[in-house]
């Protein structure tokens, strides 16, 4: 999602509610659960490559480098 996509979203809701995140992807999940819910703690600009490491996990390489660009990364935690 692009931030003009993200900030149409966020445009057309109350502006004093709370941003959650959560994921369904069941590698991150524990037993019996169908979701992890995270809290969005900050937003920020960062120039990274996008890699996946030897196991085809998607990763990211903060910094500059021939593969680097401009993205805006949702720092969350599960600690809400």
């Amino acid at each position: 999602m692009k931030v003009k996509e993200l900030q149409e979203c966020l445009a057309a809701l109350d502006p004093n509610s709370e941003v959650l995140c959560y994921c369904e992807d069941g590698k991150f999940l524990a037993k019996d659960r169908k979701f992890v819910v995270f809290e969005v703690s900050s937003v920020s600009p960062r120039k990274a490559s996008r890699i996946r490491l030897e196991d085809r996990t998607p990763y990211l390489k903060i910094g500059e480098g021939p593969e680097a660009e401009n993205l805006v990364l949702l720092d969350v935690t599960s600690d809400i």
